[in-house]
């Protein structure tokens, strides 16, 4: 659980870093997308271990699946970007993602500080779901 969110936290805030630094850094795209890559390289290298378990091995597939649609969705902006579809943080094709963000002036039920999802206009308090350790074969685009 904890992972899966790190994972997503990561990915936002790279993401998210890029995009509103696009304009005047002419490389950070695609730095970013190699980023991206090296942290699929590394994760993917965990599954040709023996990782002790069939649990952490479904855990670490899942951080795997969901890494690779990451990656696919900025390789996909970075593209974009290259082709001067999309300009900055507040286009189209980044809201549409599901974005994972920490916000400590934001507070929940447990205090100061709240995971925000946000898709599109629209932002969700993570109120810590559990979303099961199960097999994950593709995840599909907005």
């Amino acid at each position: 659980q904890f992972a899966l969110l790190g994972i997503q936290f990561n990915w936002t805030l790279q993401c998210q870093t890029a995009l509103e630094k696009c304009k005047t850094s002419k490389g950070i795209m695609s730095e970013t997308n190699k980023q991206q890559t090296s942290i699929l390289t590394e994760l993917s290298s965990w599954c040709l271990q023996d990782l002790g378990s069939k649990m952490n091995r479904t855990k670490i597939e899942t951080l795997v699946t969901i890494h690779v649609h990451q990656k696919d969705v900025f390789s996909d902006m970075t593209k974009l970007y290259k082709e001067r579809k999309i300009q900055d943080a507040n286009d189209f094709e980044w809201l549409k993602q599901a974005r994972f963000y920490w916000r400590p002036n934001v507070e929940d039920r447990h205090g100061p500080g709240a995971s925000i999802i946000s898709v599109c206009d629209t932002d969700f308090k993570y109120a810590w779901e559990y979303l099961g350790c199960k097999e994950r074969l593709v995840i599909t685009p907005l």
